[in-house]
Protein backbone atom coordinates (compact mmCIF):
# COMPACT_ATOMS: atom_id res chain seq x y z
CA UNK A 1 0.00 0.00 0.00
CA UNK A 2 1.32 3.49 -0.82
CA UNK A 3 1.86 6.00 2.00
CA UNK A 4 -0.02 9.07 1.91
CA UNK A 5 1.65 12.40 2.72
CA UNK A 6 1.71 13.84 5.97
CA UNK A 7 -1.39 16.02 6.92
CA UNK A 8 -0.81 19.37 7.34
CA UNK A 9 0.01 20.47 11.42
CA UNK A 10 -2.19 22.28 13.23
CA UNK A 11 -1.66 26.25 13.28
CA UNK A 12 0.59 25.64 9.61
CA UNK A 13 0.90 27.77 6.93
CA UNK A 14 -2.14 27.23 4.84
CA UNK A 15 0.26 28.27 1.86
CA UNK A 16 3.24 25.95 3.11
CA UNK A 17 3.90 22.72 1.55
CA UNK A 18 7.55 21.21 2.49
CA UNK A 19 9.43 19.64 0.26
CA UNK A 20 9.38 16.08 0.60
CA UNK A 21 9.05 13.29 -1.74
CA UNK A 22 5.93 12.42 -0.39
CA UNK A 23 4.38 16.02 -2.03
CA UNK A 24 6.07 15.51 -5.54
CA UNK A 25 3.01 13.93 -7.16
CA UNK A 26 1.00 17.18 -5.36
CA UNK A 27 3.46 19.53 -6.40
CA UNK A 28 3.16 17.85 -9.92
CA UNK A 29 -0.84 18.46 -10.11
CA UNK A 30 -0.31 21.89 -8.75
CA UNK A 31 1.73 23.28 -12.15
CA UNK A 32 -0.66 21.03 -14.00
CA UNK A 33 -3.47 22.88 -13.03
CA UNK A 34 -1.62 25.96 -13.22
CA UNK A 35 -1.09 25.47 -16.72
CA UNK A 36 -4.66 24.66 -17.40
CA UNK A 37 -5.43 27.52 -15.45
CA UNK A 38 -3.75 29.83 -17.79
CA UNK A 39 -4.15 27.86 -21.37
CA UNK A 40 -7.89 27.70 -21.01
CA UNK A 41 -8.07 31.85 -20.55
CA UNK A 42 -5.61 32.69 -23.17
CA UNK A 43 -8.02 30.21 -25.30
CA UNK A 44 -11.13 31.69 -24.77
CA UNK A 45 -9.25 35.11 -25.80
CA UNK A 46 -8.17 33.84 -28.56
CA UNK A 47 -11.27 33.04 -29.96
CA UNK A 48 -13.30 36.26 -29.31
CA UNK A 49 -10.34 38.80 -29.71
CA UNK A 50 -10.28 40.21 -33.04
CA UNK A 51 -6.72 38.42 -34.46
CA UNK A 52 -4.58 40.53 -37.20
CA UNK A 53 -6.32 43.40 -37.45
CA UNK A 54 -4.65 46.24 -35.39
CA UNK A 55 -1.87 47.62 -37.27
CA UNK A 56 0.38 46.72 -34.18
CA UNK A 57 0.31 43.09 -35.16
CA UNK A 58 -0.27 43.03 -39.12
CA UNK A 59 2.73 45.25 -40.05
CA UNK A 60 4.86 42.52 -38.29
CA UNK A 61 2.92 39.87 -40.28
CA UNK A 62 3.37 42.38 -43.36
CA UNK A 63 7.80 42.16 -43.02
CA UNK A 64 8.16 38.39 -42.48
CA UNK A 65 6.13 38.26 -45.64
CA UNK A 66 8.80 40.50 -46.89
CA UNK A 67 11.61 38.82 -45.25
CA UNK A 68 10.48 35.58 -46.95
CA UNK A 69 9.80 37.32 -50.52
CA UNK A 70 12.58 39.10 -50.68
CA UNK A 71 11.40 42.53 -50.96
CA UNK A 72 12.49 43.39 -47.70
CA UNK A 73 13.01 45.95 -45.70
CA UNK A 74 10.21 47.56 -47.75
CA UNK A 75 6.89 46.19 -46.92
CA UNK A 76 4.90 47.91 -50.18
CA UNK A 77 4.92 44.61 -52.56
CA UNK A 78 3.44 42.83 -49.60
CA UNK A 79 0.83 45.64 -49.19
CA UNK A 80 -0.07 45.70 -52.72
CA UNK A 81 -0.75 41.45 -52.49
CA UNK A 82 -2.88 42.34 -49.51
CA UNK A 83 -4.87 45.07 -50.47
CA UNK A 84 -3.95 47.37 -47.76
CA UNK A 85 -0.80 49.08 -46.05
CA UNK A 86 -1.25 49.39 -42.24
CA UNK A 87 -1.39 52.30 -40.91
CA UNK A 88 1.20 51.90 -38.21
CA UNK A 89 4.24 51.75 -40.54
CA UNK A 90 7.11 54.10 -40.91
CA UNK A 91 7.80 55.22 -44.76
CA UNK A 92 11.10 57.02 -46.11
CA UNK A 93 10.89 58.82 -49.52
CA UNK A 94 7.87 57.40 -50.64
CA UNK A 95 8.21 53.44 -49.45
CA UNK A 96 7.02 51.92 -46.09
CA UNK A 97 8.73 49.90 -43.56
CA UNK A 98 8.56 48.22 -40.39
CA UNK A 99 8.53 51.04 -37.32
CA UNK A 100 8.66 47.88 -34.90
CA UNK A 101 11.86 46.32 -33.59
CA UNK A 102 12.25 43.17 -35.92
CA UNK A 103 12.84 40.48 -33.44
CA UNK A 104 8.99 39.05 -33.17
CA UNK A 105 9.04 39.33 -36.82
CA UNK A 106 11.92 37.53 -37.16
CA UNK A 107 11.14 34.80 -34.77
CA UNK A 108 7.60 34.23 -36.85
CA UNK A 109 9.70 33.36 -39.56
CA UNK A 110 10.17 29.40 -38.73
CA UNK A 111 6.21 28.89 -38.33
CA UNK A 112 5.26 31.27 -41.49
CA UNK A 113 7.07 29.65 -43.22
CA UNK A 114 5.69 26.10 -42.57
CA UNK A 115 2.32 26.79 -43.27
CA UNK A 116 2.98 28.60 -47.17
CA UNK A 117 4.83 25.08 -47.20
CA UNK A 118 1.67 22.95 -46.35
CA UNK A 119 -0.42 24.94 -48.51
CA UNK A 120 -1.90 27.92 -46.44
CA UNK A 121 -1.48 31.14 -48.40
CA UNK A 122 -0.64 34.29 -46.58
CA UNK A 123 -2.89 36.47 -48.46
CA UNK A 124 -6.80 37.79 -47.29
CA UNK A 125 -8.61 36.56 -44.72
CA UNK A 126 -6.11 33.49 -44.33
CA UNK A 127 -3.30 35.80 -42.80
CA UNK A 128 -5.27 35.77 -39.86
CA UNK A 129 -4.06 31.63 -39.48
CA UNK A 130 -0.52 33.00 -39.89
CA UNK A 131 -1.09 35.35 -37.51
CA UNK A 132 -3.09 32.94 -34.97
CA UNK A 133 0.16 30.35 -35.13
CA UNK A 134 2.47 32.75 -35.19
CA UNK A 135 1.01 34.12 -31.71
CA UNK A 136 0.60 30.94 -30.36
CA UNK A 137 4.45 29.64 -30.55
CA UNK A 138 6.25 33.61 -30.37
CA UNK A 139 4.13 34.68 -27.86
CA UNK A 140 1.87 32.87 -25.74
CA UNK A 141 4.20 29.77 -25.56
CA UNK A 142 7.34 31.46 -24.71
CA UNK A 143 5.45 33.85 -21.81
CA UNK A 144 4.24 29.99 -20.27
CA UNK A 145 7.46 28.54 -20.22
CA UNK A 146 8.94 32.07 -18.26
CA UNK A 147 6.05 31.66 -16.02
CA UNK A 148 6.35 27.92 -15.45
CA UNK A 149 9.86 28.58 -14.73
CA UNK A 150 8.95 31.63 -12.53
CA UNK A 151 6.93 29.65 -10.23
CA UNK A 152 9.11 26.62 -10.13
CA UNK A 153 12.23 28.99 -9.07
CA UNK A 154 9.95 30.92 -6.81
CA UNK A 155 8.90 27.03 -5.10
CA UNK A 156 12.84 26.10 -4.75
CA UNK A 157 13.34 29.72 -2.68
CA UNK A 158 9.82 29.81 -0.78
CA UNK A 159 9.80 26.08 0.05
CA UNK A 160 6.13 26.61 -0.81
CA UNK A 161 4.33 25.07 -3.87
CA UNK A 162 0.78 26.82 -3.21
CA UNK A 163 2.65 30.44 -2.38
CA UNK A 164 4.77 29.91 -5.33
CA UNK A 165 1.54 28.99 -7.77
CA UNK A 166 -0.49 31.71 -5.99
CA UNK A 167 2.06 34.14 -6.96
CA UNK A 168 2.55 33.06 -10.54
CA UNK A 169 -1.08 32.58 -11.20
CA UNK A 170 -1.48 36.53 -9.89
CA UNK A 171 1.14 37.73 -12.84
CA UNK A 172 -0.06 35.23 -15.12
CA UNK A 173 -4.06 36.37 -14.61
CA UNK A 174 -4.21 39.63 -13.15
CA UNK A 175 -1.77 41.33 -15.11
CA UNK A 176 -1.58 43.11 -18.79
CA UNK A 177 0.53 40.47 -19.64
CA UNK A 178 -2.46 38.10 -19.75
CA UNK A 179 -3.72 39.99 -22.96
CA UNK A 180 -0.71 40.80 -24.26
CA UNK A 181 0.33 36.84 -24.12
CA UNK A 182 -2.82 36.31 -26.81
CA UNK A 183 -1.44 39.30 -29.15
CA UNK A 184 1.22 39.42 -32.05
CA UNK A 185 3.03 42.40 -30.08
CA UNK A 186 6.21 42.20 -28.55
CA UNK A 187 5.86 43.29 -24.99
CA UNK A 188 4.73 39.44 -23.98
CA UNK A 189 7.98 37.45 -25.50
CA UNK A 190 10.23 40.51 -24.20
CA UNK A 191 9.13 39.68 -20.89
CA UNK A 192 9.33 35.79 -21.77
CA UNK A 193 13.06 36.53 -22.22
CA UNK A 194 14.13 39.20 -19.85
CA UNK A 195 12.39 37.02 -16.82
CA UNK A 196 14.57 33.54 -18.68
CA UNK A 197 17.85 36.00 -18.52
CA UNK A 198 16.65 37.02 -14.82
CA UNK A 199 16.30 33.59 -13.59
CA UNK A 200 19.59 31.90 -15.45
CA UNK A 201 21.98 35.35 -14.69
CA UNK A 202 21.09 35.99 -11.00
CA UNK A 203 22.59 32.41 -10.30
CA UNK A 204 25.76 32.44 -11.97
CA UNK A 205 28.39 32.16 -11.30
CA UNK A 206 28.30 31.74 -7.83
CA UNK A 207 27.98 28.07 -8.76
CA UNK A 208 24.79 27.06 -9.15
CA UNK A 209 24.26 27.68 -12.90
CA UNK A 210 26.62 27.00 -16.04
CA UNK A 211 28.56 28.94 -18.01
CA UNK A 212 26.14 27.78 -20.57
CA UNK A 213 22.92 28.64 -18.49
CA UNK A 214 25.01 32.07 -19.19
CA UNK A 215 25.22 32.11 -22.09
CA UNK A 216 21.66 31.22 -22.67
CA UNK A 217 20.33 34.23 -20.28
CA UNK A 218 22.81 36.74 -22.73
CA UNK A 219 21.20 35.66 -25.51
CA UNK A 220 17.93 36.15 -23.95
CA UNK A 221 18.57 39.65 -23.06
CA UNK A 222 19.56 40.66 -26.06
CA UNK A 223 16.61 38.62 -28.08
CA UNK A 224 14.38 40.93 -25.30
CA UNK A 225 16.34 43.85 -27.15
CA UNK A 226 16.11 42.59 -30.40
CA UNK A 227 12.24 42.55 -29.65
CA UNK A 228 11.24 45.55 -27.87
CA UNK A 229 13.84 48.19 -27.56
CA UNK A 230 12.79 49.36 -24.81
CA UNK A 231 14.07 46.53 -22.36
CA UNK A 232 17.58 47.87 -23.18
CA UNK A 233 18.27 49.29 -19.71
CA UNK A 234 17.13 46.01 -18.26
CA UNK A 235 19.19 43.84 -19.89
CA UNK A 236 22.26 46.36 -19.46
CA UNK A 237 21.01 45.64 -16.05
CA UNK A 238 21.77 42.19 -16.19
CA UNK A 239 24.83 42.62 -18.26
CA UNK A 240 26.30 44.71 -15.08
CA UNK A 241 24.91 42.55 -12.42
CA UNK A 242 26.86 39.22 -13.82
CA UNK A 243 30.16 41.56 -14.66
CA UNK A 244 30.31 42.82 -11.00
CA UNK A 245 29.40 39.52 -9.49
CA UNK A 246 32.00 38.15 -11.66
CA UNK A 247 34.77 40.56 -10.20
CA UNK A 248 33.30 39.80 -6.11
CA UNK A 249 35.12 36.82 -4.13
CA UNK A 250 33.63 33.70 -4.10
CA UNK A 251 31.46 33.46 -2.27
CA UNK A 252 30.40 30.34 0.45
CA UNK A 253 27.02 28.79 1.75
CA UNK A 254 26.59 28.04 5.43
CA UNK A 255 25.20 24.22 5.24
CA UNK A 256 23.35 23.53 8.44
CA UNK A 257 22.32 19.58 7.71
CA UNK A 258 24.35 17.47 5.92
CA UNK A 259 22.30 14.50 5.25
CA UNK A 260 24.39 12.79 2.78
CA UNK A 261 27.97 13.30 3.08
CA UNK A 262 29.45 13.99 5.86
CA UNK A 263 32.39 16.44 6.38
CA UNK A 264 35.24 14.70 4.89
CA UNK A 265 33.25 13.63 1.49
CA UNK A 266 31.89 17.36 1.36
CA UNK A 267 35.55 18.31 1.47
CA UNK A 268 36.96 16.31 -1.05
CA UNK A 269 33.86 17.21 -3.67
CA UNK A 270 34.97 21.02 -2.92
CA UNK A 271 38.51 21.26 -3.27
CA UNK A 272 37.71 18.73 -6.58
CA UNK A 273 35.46 21.25 -8.24
CA UNK A 274 37.82 24.27 -7.03
CA UNK A 275 41.16 23.14 -5.96
CA UNK A 276 41.92 26.33 -4.17
CA UNK A 277 38.84 27.19 -1.96
CA UNK A 278 39.56 28.13 1.14
CA UNK A 279 38.14 25.81 4.18
CA UNK A 280 37.40 26.41 7.45
CA UNK A 281 36.83 23.47 9.52
CA UNK A 282 34.54 23.65 12.08
CA UNK A 283 34.19 20.46 14.55
CA UNK A 284 33.10 20.29 18.29
CA UNK A 285 36.33 17.79 18.85
CA UNK A 286 39.38 18.75 19.51
CA UNK A 287 41.76 20.57 16.89
CA UNK A 288 44.25 17.27 16.39
CA UNK A 289 41.13 15.16 16.23
CA UNK A 290 39.34 16.93 13.69
CA UNK A 291 42.80 17.13 11.33
CA UNK A 292 43.56 13.96 12.38
CA UNK A 293 40.34 12.76 10.60
CA UNK A 294 41.01 14.45 7.63
CA UNK A 295 44.20 12.79 7.19
CA UNK A 296 47.03 15.06 5.32
CA UNK A 297 44.61 16.91 3.53
CA UNK A 298 45.39 21.10 3.78
CA UNK A 299 43.03 22.55 5.49
CA UNK A 300 43.23 26.17 6.09
CA UNK A 301 41.98 27.02 9.59
CA UNK A 302 39.79 25.32 12.44
CA UNK A 303 37.30 26.49 15.18
CA UNK A 304 36.15 24.42 17.90
CA UNK A 305 32.51 24.46 19.01
CA UNK A 306 30.30 25.80 20.13
CA UNK A 307 31.42 29.22 19.12
CA UNK A 308 30.42 33.15 18.98
CA UNK A 309 29.90 35.31 16.27
CA UNK A 310 33.21 37.18 17.11
CA UNK A 311 35.47 33.99 16.88
CA UNK A 312 33.77 32.72 13.42
CA UNK A 313 34.39 36.50 11.87
CA UNK A 314 38.08 36.41 13.60
CA UNK A 315 38.87 32.59 11.91
CA UNK A 316 37.71 33.77 8.63
CA UNK A 317 39.74 36.73 8.37
CA UNK A 318 42.76 34.58 8.99
CA UNK A 319 42.04 32.06 6.45
CA UNK A 320 40.97 34.81 3.77
CA UNK A 321 44.39 36.78 4.79
CA UNK A 322 46.11 33.31 4.96
CA UNK A 323 44.92 32.43 1.11
CA UNK A 324 46.23 36.17 0.22
CA UNK A 325 49.58 35.81 1.38
CA UNK A 326 49.98 32.35 -0.21
CA UNK A 327 49.71 29.94 2.64
CA UNK A 328 46.93 28.34 5.61
CA UNK A 329 45.63 31.01 7.39
CA UNK A 330 46.76 30.94 11.19
CA UNK A 331 43.49 30.54 12.05
CA UNK A 332 42.63 29.15 15.63
CA UNK A 333 39.84 29.55 18.46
Amino acid sequence: MGTRPAPRRRGAPLLQTPLDPSNEPRIRRRLGWIVALVALPCAFVFHFWPHVHTANESIRLYFTQALLEGTAPAIDAVSAQQGAAPIDRATYEGRSYLDKAPGLSLLALPVVATLRAIGVPSTGRNLWIHGLFSTILCVTLPLTLAWIALCLALRRRARSASAAAFTTLGLALGSPLFVYATLLFGHATATACILGALLLLSRWPDGVSTPRQAWLGGLLAGLAVLIETTTMPLAGALVAMVWLRSREPPRRRLVLAMPALGGEEVFLVLRNIRPEVPVLLASGFSEDEARRRFGERNVDGFIKKPFRAADLVAALRGVLAGRRTGGPGPARA
